[in-house]
């Protein structure tokens, strides 16, 4: 038994028009590609002159006859930009709270007494 000709299912699929222009570049954001470009003066710098700028780095901190500020401020830059810098509220924070909570924080349901409507001290 037929219950007449099947309707066309319109959801999911390619839209037409849907997506970037084909053999467009995939797009990437200003700043990620001005750091590129800086990578890339860097490492093009670098194999001129057989050193990395880490090394240069190390030289100024370790050498006795830089000044302290010299020295300081060379480390300082060194670990502020070579280590990585994690976010806030990701997936390690919250692996990092507590595991027991305080009653104000999250109440226990089981522990909560209604009688009638009114409190129990109430009577």
């Amino acid at each position: 038994m037929t219950t007449g000709p099947k309707k066309v299912e319109n959801r999911g699929g390619k839209r037409p028009g849907a997506g970037r222009p084909k053999g467009s570049v995939t797009q990437r954001s200003f700043s990620a590609e001005k750091i590129q470009e800086l990578n890339d003066r860097i490492d093009a710098r670098a194999k001129k002159e057989k050193k990395h700028i880490d090394d240069v780095a190390l030289d100024i901190i370790y050498d006795k006859k830089q000044g302290a500020t010299a020295r300081m401020t060379a480390y300082k830059a060194l670990k502020e930009y070579s280590t990585i810098k994690a976010g806030e509220g990701g997936a390690a924070d919250q692996a990092l709270s507590p595991q027991v909570y305080l009653p104000e924080n999250r109440p226990d349901p089981s522990l909560t007494v209604v009688d009638g409507g009114k409190s129990v001290d109430s009577a």
